[in-house]
């Protein structure tokens, strides 16, 4: 049987290096231990549909879902590792679809500033619809840690 790789982290202070080591342990003695990778948001979301999804709904959804990950998602959030992404970043990312989301509109002129157009409400419940089963199953494959997304 080969040997484990050892886990590495640097931290600041000798307290840090404390937790750390304790929530290893942790998670060593629970199951719960995610080994670091850079996969991103949106690489895991295309994986995610194309195993999960494709063939289970419509062409048309399927096509409209992938669509709404290539426009709003893959610009933005989905460039960051799904590892380091936390419930703070999915709020902010709503907040700034509610503001200037929406990307069919061209932004007018309006004097000398830029008039942006918010996505409706309804299109971001279904980018949250997309990223909720998402990352519940990312944590059940063992790529993140356990994340609430609401």
């Amino acid at each position: 049987m080969p040997q484990p790789k050892p886990i590495v982290k640097y931290c600041k202070s000798e307290e840090e290096a404390v937790a750390a080591l304790h929530d290893l342990v942790v998670a060593a003695k629970t199951d719960t231990y995610v080994a670091p990778n850079d996969l991103t948001l949106s690489q895991y979301l295309r994986d995610w549909m194309v195993e999960n999804i494709e063939g289970t709904v419509s062409k048309n959804w399927y096509a409209r879902k992938m669509n709404m990950i290539k426009v709003h998602i893959d610009p933005d959030i989905g460039q960051k590792a799904i590892q380091k992404i936390i419930t703070r970043d999915i709020k902010e990312f709503y907040k700034k679809l509610a503001r200037s989301g929406n990307k069919s509109k061209h932004p007018k002129r309006d004097g000398d500033k830029v008039v942006e157009y918010g996505l409706a409400p309804g299109s971001i419940r279904h980018i949250h619809n997309i990223l909720k089963p998402a990352f519940l199953q990312a944590v059940e494959d063992g790529i993140i840690g356990h994340k609430k997304i609401r």
